[in-house]
């Protein structure tokens, strides 16, 4: 006679039958709800980490742009013929004029160009643009080999330096997506 034991039909109907409890049901829906939070976290952070690299990327392309154009202006023009720390006009021996300068209301730095009896044209270098500073030096160090300000004469400069930040936003808070340059630039055609 075979004695094995075999289930009885009724723990196999009660068996089709059972569901989850009340305890088991809320302890599966709290497993998901600390997967889903964690899983949104990593998509904000990683979606905030995206944004201040590409925003990081285009101010500094922005950035060596301008720095590009302005190199170029200042080497060829011939003397500073005005000076604030947020403006500075040079003129080239052709007559030709270029002023750069950045609005702190607008965030704007701006670059106009005039030719000899021409019209003048404006174009923004750069926008976002929190701060920024002209400083003129003469080019001959003292023997400190420190450069004399040229701030109270700015005909006699050259040598200029410039430095700024331009910084954006990303959700609505100022994070480390900003590019900060600065360079010293000399003036080659001074007389």
């Amino acid at each position: 006679m075979d004695t094995e034991l075999q289930p009885s039909p009724d723990y196999r109907v009660k068996s089709c039958r059972a569901g989850w409890s009340l305890i088991e049901l809320m302890i599966a829906m709290l497993c998901g709800m600390i997967i889903l939070g964690s899983l949104m976290v990593v998509c904000v952070f990683a979606a905030r980490s995206y944004l201040a690299i590409a925003n990081y990327r285009d101010l500094d392309d922005r950035s060596r742009n301008a720095l590009d154009t302005m190199s170029y202006d200042i080497r060829t023009m011939e003397v500073v013929t005005n000076f604030a720390s947020n403006t500075i006009t040079l003129v080239a021996l052709d007559g030709s004029a270029v002023n750069y300068t950045w609005n702190s209301n607008t965030t704007a730095f701006t670059r106009t160009y005039t030719p000899a009896g021409g019209t003048a044209t404006t174009s923004i270098l750069l926008t976002n643009c929190t701060t920024l500073f002209f400083h003129v030096y003469s080019q001959r160090p003292t023997n400190s080999f420190q450069f004399p300000d040229t701030s109270s004469n700015p005909t006699q400069t050259k040598l200029i330096d410039v430095s700024w930040r331009c910084a954006r936003a990303i959700f609505g808070a100022e994070t480390n997506s900003e590019s900060v340059q600065t360079a010293k630039i000399v003036i080659r055609n001074h007389s």
